[in-house]
């Protein structure tokens, strides 16, 4: 797309989102056009040839050679695991995913006996950075072993740091104050022994950069109990004649910023307390000051000016340069640099004085650069989510404007490069998932026949897409009778049953019998019963079939048990498990069942569940009743958040009952009123999809099951 065509698009955009929405023009913020199209840009693609590959390679690969423990039962997979995890750790598009990952890293464990510390550090390492589960017992060693081991000190400290999380999380008792100072001790001692260790001697500042960036995250944790010990060894690093400058002043402006935010929250400007103003401004101040001497000593970096946006965003550059210039800055230094882009995405916010046609603006711009070698086109697609979000988590706007059709445009093009070919199944999952908001279903289902057998991945998300309920769509809409579906899906949306009932019928005769886009159909043919059913006020029966028709299996193992039972199993150890019915109930029914959970489960957060509906609101998505028998307790879930928790008698077997009439949501178990309250807020509204269903939502362990039984649901007129 030429310039000229941008300025007609941006302002085209600009106008539907002001009809949505009442927004106010803005003016274009952004434009990497220019320095994306210089000659002489660099690229990630360069950095990871000049830097990341090689350092991971010589700190990982090599670091398992010297210092590992070596068997030949598990060698040659234990090199292979390292040849794996450096494009991993490096960012490059030859990465295995996390799930892979945590996989292979739990392989080498239990099927070859694999006892290398480094090996036992990812795999708790995503264990819990992910999954949000590891046993404390499995954890706390590992950090002691690859010290004695002789590993460098950059992974120790990583596992010190890890250490303190587990402790944080699990452990609370006197003791457990001390280990957890002696690990955020330990770990901050030895990230400044990083800094100037033997194993890095030579390394660029670049090198030694990439080494702590792994380590940077765990300290949001450590640093509301320890903020000044953590402030003060960074500071200190300013001081220490071993330590690069750059690195140095870079670091200890991160730990200001991370200081400044831990102290001010990260709430809205209303919410936070008066007293935290002045310590948060002192930190992005002194923040500021570092950071400006990072960059003027290394400009060709990105990193400093990449961390002056927030500080230019809350108002504390001294040089009033602004988050624009800064931004450039950045991307100057390293075009595809994500951080600098995910950084303004944040602070084109309206929240944060931006505006949705800012941020439009600033994907459009990235998508005009053109430069499908880099990730920088498909940018377009984070920013695009961004608004979704801010628009309550509409679509149809960014659909109307084109841009979710730019998207697939963009993955189709990038999966023309050499340089992607590696990344080729999250490229075409993000591909099927834009098609899909883009209504260009024959695309979608292209993109799912040519990952063969694989299945879509996480980038499905990058469109509020579900993997299994896209899988679920695609090939009925995408496929032969793609069209003749859609019609009946329109017949559905109007509620006009029996013409929807004709249509979906004459789809399957054209598909054949074991086709995906079957499925689809099925379900949508026993919404129709039920939805009919329903319509009469009386209690419809959700009998669970052999081939759960008319159930949409979202996350997890659903099979049948006799006597119309579903059995819901965790499929992977620490994953959700979620299953939704096709038929929409709207806002006033009544919803109860049977619910056992796994007798086995010892663990202290076991829930079963129930989704009873669908909100509209910029910060969640559902509510849910969650239930911990282990804990007995109960709450009500916004999104992925559960509220207040209050106690209740849960035995393993459950009778639930929820009533929702309209915001109002009230619940009973085994009989007993245990819940009863508004659970929209009066500017939240109901969403277009509506849902009732079933689902585990805290990670547990693989094989946890519960089992579900004699599902009922009725309309209300009337609150009962």
């Amino acid at each position: 797309m030429k310039v000229s065509e941008t300025a007609v698009w941006i302002l085209v955009c600009v106008m539907l989102v002001q009809a949505q929405l009442g927004a106010e023009p803005v003016a274009v913020v952004l434009n990497p056009v220019v320095i994306a199209n210089h000659p002489e840009a660099y690229t990630h693609a360069n950095y990871e040839q000049d830097v990341a590959v090689p350092f991971y390679r010589r700190t990982l690969l090599e670091a398992y050679k010297k210092h590992g423990v070596r068997d030949p039962k598990w060698d040659d997979a234990a090199l292979s695991f390292f040849e794996k995890m450096v494009p991993t750790m490096a960012g490059s598009p030859q990465a295995i995913s996390i799930d892979e990952a945590h996989r292979l890293a739990i392989e080498l464990e239990q099927r070859f006996q694999c006892t290398d510390p480094l090996v036992r550090y990812f795999r708790w390492y995503y264990e819990l950075a992910e999954y949000g589960w590891s046993w404390p017992e499995k954890v706390l060693p590992i950090a002691e072993q690859l010290e004695a081991a002789g590993y460098p000190p950059s992974w120790v400290a990583r596992a010190y740091a890890l250490k303190f999380e587990v402790i944080s999380r699990w452990q609370r008792n006197p003791e457990a104050e001390a280990k957890k100072v002696q690990a955020i001790r330990r770990s901050l001692h030895l990230w400044r022994q990083s800094l100037v260790d033997p194993h890095n001697r030579g390394a660029t500042q670049q090198e030694i950069y990439e080494l702590m960036r792994h380590s940077l995250h765990f300290l949001g944790n450590m640093l509301n109990p320890y903020l000044d010990e953590c402030v003060n060894v960074f500071e200190g690093f300013c001081h220490d004649k071993q330590v690069d400058p750059w690195t140095a002043h870079l670091l200890a402006g991160m730990i200001h910023i991370d200081a400044g935010w831990a102290i001010r929250g990260d709430g809205w400007a209303h919410e936070v307390k008066p007293e935290a103003w002045e310590p948060f401004g002192k930190h992005l101040d002194v923040a500021d000051m570092h950071l400006r001497e990072a960059y003027r000593l290394r400009p060709e970096y990105p990193q400093a000016a990449q961390r002056m946006i927030t500080v230019a965003a809350a108002g504390h550059d001294a040089t009033q340069a602004g988050m624009v210039t800064w931004f450039e800055r950045s991307i100057k230094a390293r075009i595809d640099y994500v951080a600098a882009y995910k950084s303004m995405t944040n602070f084109l916010r309206p929240r944060w004085g931006g505006s949705l046609p800012a941020l439009i603006q600033a994907g459009t711009a990235c998508a005009d650069t053109e430069r499908y070698d880099t990730v920088v086109p498909m940018l377009l697609a984070h920013f695009m989510k961004t608004v979704s979000e801010e628009m309550s988590f509409q679509w149809d706007p960014l659909r109307r404007m084109g841009l979710a059709q730019r998207v697939v445009d963009i993955t189709e093009k990038m999966l023309q490069e050499k340089y992607w070919q590696g990344a080729r199944h999250s490229i075409q999952t993000v591909r099927a998932a834009f098609a899909v908001k883009a209504e260009n279903y024959p695309a979608a289902y292209d993109a799912l026949m040519a990952l063969g057998d694989e299945r879509l991945g996480s980038t499905a998300s990058l469109a509020h897409g579900w993997p299994q309920m896209l899988e679920r769509v695609i090939p009925a809409r995408g496929g032969p009778a793609g069209t003749i579906v859609l019609h009946g899906d329109t017949a559905f949306k109007r509620r006009d049953y029996n013409e929807a009932d004709k249509l979906y019928r004459q789809a399957s005769k054209q598909l054949p019998d074991t086709h995906a886009g079957q499925r689809y159909l099925r379900d949508q043919l026993q919404a129709i019963v039920w939805e009919q059913a329903f319509e009469t006020g009386q209690w419809v029966d959700l009998s669970i079939a052999p081939n759960l028709a008319g159930w949409t299996v979202i996350n997890g193992d659903w099979q049948y048990e006799p006597h119309h039972v579903l059995k819901g199993r965790v499929r992977k150890a620490n994953q959700k498990i979620v299953i939704l019915n096709a038929a929409r109930f709207g806002h006033r029914f009544e919803y109860e069942a049977d619910v056992t959970i796994d007798e086995g489960n010892q663990y202290s957060l076991a829930a079963a569940g129930v989704i009873f509906a669908w909100a509209r609101t910029p910060v969640c998505r559902f509510r849910s009743v969650v239930l911990l028998p282990n804990c007995n307790a109960m709450g009500v879930r916004r999104d992925f958040v559960i509220g207040e928790m209050f106690h209740a008698e849960l035995p393993k077997m459950l009778h639930i009952r929820v009533v929702v009439f309209d915001k109002r949501v009230t619940v009973y178990i085994n009989g007993r009123q245990l819940y009863d309250d508004q659970w929209l807020k009066p500017d939240e509204q109901f969403g277009d999809d509506e849902y009732v269903g079933f689902g585990d939502y805290q990670q547990s362990r693989q094989s946890k099951f519960f089992r579900i039984s004699n599902v009922r649901i009725r309309r209300l007129d009337a609150m009962p």
